[in-house]
């Protein structure tokens, strides 16, 4: 039994190393509309990272999976989207980053949050859809410039372990997140399985 509960553990850790992190959630976005210009970014926290452009549009509502496949073990990670209200020509940010700063910045205006000239030159608010399209584009300088901001040291760290717990939020101005990760099926069976071995070994001894 020893043995079988040992296997589980070592699928479970081989999950958390495999070079293509997956990120399941739960979305209900405030307004109603979809999120795009999905920018993943990973890193490794010694030197390595990367920034993925994916061309998925991400449902407003429901369960759903993104990914990003990446040529080392990460240890950081953060994403950002956009979302375009229809009533106006107004976007707002969508941002998946650990659950801490969602808690640090609830109630607080984006310019708050990464204001410019603190720790340096921060893309300002309605910037993000335009540096995003040109870095996507392959345009130098705008992909330098969003290295430059995942890579900076923020008042409140945004960035949350791939293998951990995230919340999802929307600015300008945050509210109680509108989303958070949910466990992958596979993952939820071999804890489910993991249980039941522990339960069968209570029971024996």
């Amino acid at each position: 039994m020893r043995t079988f509960l040992s296997l589980g553990l070592f699928v479970l850790a081989l999950t958390a190393q495999a070079g293509t992190l997956t990120y399941n959630f739960q979305l209900q976005t405030s307004e109603g509309y979809d999120v795009h210009q999905i920018m993943m970014y990973a890193s490794n926290g010694a030197g390595q990272d990367d920034i993925y452009f994916n061309p998925v549009t991400v449902p407003a509502s429901g369960v759903f999976q993104l990914q990003h496949t990446v040529g080392f073990d990460a240890t950081e990670a953060m994403i950002i989207g956009t979302m375009q209200r229809n009533q106006d020509s107004n976007m707002d940010l969508v941002m998946w980053v650990s659950d801490s700063f969602a808690s640090d910045v609830l109630g607080m205006r984006y310019s708050d949050v990464f204001p410019n000239g603190v720790n340096g030159p921060n893309p300002g608010h309605n910037a993000w859809p335009g540096l995003i399209a040109a870095a996507a584009g392959g345009d130098a300088g705008s992909l330098s410039t969003l290295y430059d901001f995942f890579r900076r040291s923020h008042v409140s760290n945004p960035l949350f372990a791939p293998t951990g717990s995230y919340s999802i939020i929307e600015f300008s101005v945050v509210l109680p997140p509108i989303g958070t990760d949910t466990p992958e099926p596979a993952t939820l069976s071999l804890i489910g399985l993991a249980g039941v071995m522990l339960l069968v070994r209570a029971r024996r001894g």
